[in-house]
């Protein structure tokens, strides 16, 4: 099923006489026709930035927004918008209001006696019957706005634009209005298409009330989509009732955590060089249990420290957390700082230190279940099926990965590499991992890389398959780890170990498959993961359902990791020079005069990650460890082999 509304990379600058200003960026959404969309976020995010681009009021500055197949290039009468200040025309009564837009619509299309009998059918939905003659001033403010979505229906767009059309107006008079809207937007259905609604708000309750999907802005500027929340509650919906439900009350805590205490409304907080308090984000993935563990087993008071963690909403906004201090740490892709300092992606050459690794394995790559009938890790048969597909369509496929240079990234193009597809067959494009199930659903994106439970979220839906495990292109590779700022590292490196500790233990705790299934509860909850734990369960213990027709598959000896009695544990430079290495390989440009061995050896905290280890072997853990001489010496493809890349090379 294709998308009604389709926004592809979208990013929007202005010029200002300080520079340039960045109000959006990476934005990517697919909504269906007659889908109900909020947008939500603090104030200067861009969510009307994005309204107005779609109604055509605004171009994008990269990327495109598509309605109906068709490229927005300008405002078009199968748009319509709705203001919060009314825009009536003050010398016109509510009749001529309506009647006018009507006309610009319908001028050579319908008599003029039919447009009147159109105008005043809406008139008479919004209850304003009686009042069609009086002019705007005449009328309360209430009065106006049903005016305004009289307007705007009468004109039967495909897209309604409502840009806070409530916020002025007082609580009774909005609650009718809301009825009055959703009642006239079902009755758009009856006898043709039913209308799309896009609303920018800030009133939580409203958006769970009106809409199918919440999309939540992180912070601006350069603000992104931080999280897309479903609204699962069934239609029609009782307002008096909708409070004591379970999935009213997850998403409003949900929003409320995100928009205040949480990571989009969160702001720097300076702590003392004495803190014992440490926040640390993480993405919602399964591999960000240790993090979820340490909390949930309370490690930080065992090790002294007060942990606080924040769920994020993009690499980028943990990247940028991490630089300002607002995170004292991260669970991180792995080549992140890799990336950064290899100016692969911005800042270019900033230093973000790796103090240990926190997971292996356990990411996947799945392709859209209605584009590729190959079988599970076919090489060939992966070239010859995007080869026909770009065909067919006279243009490049469309992949997603959930960072540039990001571990997932360099998964899905190592692969694409060893499949042997040109690279103009194909594009990555960079989407938050709690977004790619969608966008595969919406036909979006042809396939993605990402962490779990996303991958097997795919599956269970029907929306894709996995073509392969990451394990399968590199078992045990290095995938997550603890990133720490620099301040932190600097000014307080006996808490930072502490947390390290803390850390370590989780993830030698979560080695015992005995302890996966209550790591799946936790995982499961929303202010983690929030996702199905059975998915979550399955992939953990290595019992994949693939998904399709491509059954199922266990892994025993390389499904996620965390410790492997620590083995896994310690941060290596040979890794971080292998992803040097691989950006290189890969075609992303690095400086002339980069010193990857040098580079390396500054981000990685070796030495750091062997003291906090010696300490806790002398107070009794068992905690193997791994010499860097021994994997200096280790060949390539000691390092870096599986039978199914063997196969090509």
């Amino acid at each position: 099923m294709n998308p009604f509304v389709q926004i592809q990379n979208v990013k929007k600058t202005f010029k200002t006489g300080k520079g340039e200003y960045t109000a959006l960026r990476d934005i990517n959404l697919s909504v269906s026709q007659g889908e109900f969309v909020a947008f939500i976020g603090h104030s200067g995010c861009g969510k009307s930035t994005l309204l107005n681009m779609i109604a055509g009021l605004y171009p994008p500055s990269e990327g495109k927004v598509i309605v109906d197949s068709r490229e927005i290039k300008g405002p078009g009468s199968d748009r319509a918008m709705v203001f919060q200040n009314y825009a009536l025309l003050p010398w016109l009564s509510v009749s001529e209001n309506v009647f006018q837009a009507v006309d610009s619509v319908y001028e050579k299309n319908m008599t003029k006696e039919a447009k009147r009998e159109l105008s005043n059918k809406f008139i008479e939905m919004v209850g304003l019957g009686k009042h069609k003659d009086k002019l705007p001033g005449q009328l309360s403010g209430g009065m106006k706005q049903r005016c305004a979505i009289a307007r705007a229906f009468a004109t039967k767009p495909d897209v309604l634009l409502l840009d806070e059309p409530f916020g002025a107006l007082d609580a009774l008079t909005k609650g009718a209005l809301h009825d009055e809207l959703l009642e006239i937007w079902n009755e758009s259905a009856v006898g043709g298409r039913k209308q799309t609604i896009f609303m920018v708000t800030h009133d939580i309750d409203e958006a769970i009330y009106l809409c199918d999907r919440i999309v939540v802005f992180t912070n601006g500027p350069a603000a992104t989509i931080g999280e897309v929340i479903e609204v699962p509650i069934p239609r029609p919906r009782d307002k008096r009732l909708i409070s004591s439900l379970t999935a009213y009350t997850e998403i409003k805590a949900r929003l409320i955590d995100l928009l205040t205490v949480g990571s989009l409304g969160s702001q720097k907080k300076h702590r003392d060089a004495d803190s014992k308090t440490v926040r640390v984000g993480f993405m919602p993935l399964t591999d960000c249990a240790p993090l979820v563990m340490a909390k949930e087993l309370e490690l930080d008071h065992k090790y002294g420290f007060k942990l606080e963690i924040a769920k994020d909403s993009s690499w980028m906004s943990v990247r940028d957390k991490l630089i300002t201090g607002e995170l004292d740490a991260a669970h991180c892709l792995w080549s992140l700082p890799m990336s950064i300092a290899a100016g692969v992606t911005e800042p270019k050459g900033t230093q973000l230190p790796i103090a240990m690794t926190l997971s292996a394995n356990g990411q996947g790559i799945t392709l859209s279940a209605e584009n590729f009938p190959i079988g599970f890790g076919d090489l060939k048969a992966l070239k010859n099926a995007v080869s026909l597909l770009k065909a067919k369509r006279g243009e490049p496929l469309t992949f997603a990965a959930t960072y540039a240079g990001g571990t997932h990234d360099v998964w899905l193009r190592t692969l694409m590499n060893a499949a042997g597809v040109p690279k103009d067959d194909y594009k990555v494009i960079t989407i938050p991992p709690p977004q790619m199930v969608l966008n595969l659903q919406m036909g979006q994106i042809d396939g993605f890389c990402a962490g779990e439970p996303w991958n097997g979220l795919a599956a269970e839906r029907g929306a894709g398959w996995t073509f392969m495990a990451s394990q399968d292109l590199w078992p045990d590779h290095p995938e997550k780890a603890l990133v720490v700022s620099p301040a932190f590292l600097e000014e307080r490196r006996d808490v930072l170990k502490s947390l390290m500790k803390a850390l370590l233990e989780a993830c030698l705790w979560l080695d015992d498959p005995k302890n996966l299934s209550r790591a799946a509860q936790k995982l499961a909850l929303p202010q983690y993961v929030g996702a199905s734990y059975e998915v979550i369960k399955g992939r953990l213990e290595g019992d994949y359902n693939l998904g399709g027709s491509a059954g199922t598959k266990t892994y025993t000896d390389y499904k996620t990791a965390f410790s492997k009695g620590g083995a896994i544990n310690a941060p290596r430079v040979h890794y971080a020079e292998w992803f040097f290495a691989q950006f290189a390989n890969l075609g992303f440009e690095l400086p002339a005069d980069f010193d990857a061995h040098k580079a390396a050896s500054e981000l990685v905290l070796g030495e750091l990650y062997r003291e906090v280890a010696l300490e806790m072997i002398e107070d009794g853990k068992e905690i193997a460890l791994v010499e860097e001489a021994q994997l200096l010496s280790l060949p390539f493809e000691a390092m870096h082999s599986a039978p199914i890349l063997e196969t090509v090379r």
